[in-house]
């Protein structure tokens, strides 16, 4: 009886510290922010730019819900993606920006001699550097601030296809991670 009273004992003792120590209080929440700028190329001049803006205060919920409790924002990743491609063996150059609503230049990304049906299924990870990363990352304290508008131009131009017209399409997506902590 003794035996079963010290085992009983020792198995409340060892799962109520288990409940103790793995029962701790979040402070902050980390909140995954993504969103995309899209944009197409078409028509009958190749080298064309096409541009379009998002603002994530109109165009996020994640970001509007959380936009008045964001202690930090912080870069995760950038990429480019391809949803549409005619016809899927074109071939050629794909230069993108992603500027501020400051107009600062973010992101400068050439990607060249590439079929851009290749990243349909697996988009092409923007390979930033350690520069570009810091310029967003400070474009991101000063939106967590208050101090600009939470928009981002991305501008794309293709160039080198050989024999574009018309009847060519590309629809380009640039897809951004930012991460924001939230206190709790």
């Amino acid at each position: 009886m003794k035996s079963l009273i010290k085992t009983f004992f020792l198995a409340a003792v060892l799962s109520t510290s288990f409940i103790f120590i793995s029962c701790e209080e979040f402070e902050n929440l980390e909140i995954n922010v993504p969103f995309s700028i899209e944009l197409t190329r078409q028509g009958i001049h190749p080298d064309d730019y096409e541009r379009d803006t998002v603002c994530l205060d109109t165009e996020s919920s994640t970001f509007q819900e959380y936009m008045n409790d964001f202690e930090s924002l912080t870069f995760v990743e950038a990429a480019l993606r391809v949803k549409e491609v005619i016809p899927t063996n074109m071939t050629g150059d794909i230069y993108l920006w992603v500027v501020s609503s400051t107009g600062d230049t973010l992101i400068s990304e050439s990607v060249l001699n590439v079929r851009p049906a290749d990243y349909m299924n697996t988009p092409y990870v923007l390979p930033l550097s350690a520069q570009e990363i810091q310029l967003i990352n400070n474009y991101l304290a000063l939106i967590q601030q208050n101090q600009v508008q939470p928009c981002f131009e991305g501008i794309l131009q293709t160039q080198n296809i050989p024999g574009w017209d018309i009847n060519k399409k590309i629809v380009f997506s640039i897809d951004i991670v930012i991460q924001g902590e939230v206190n709790l």
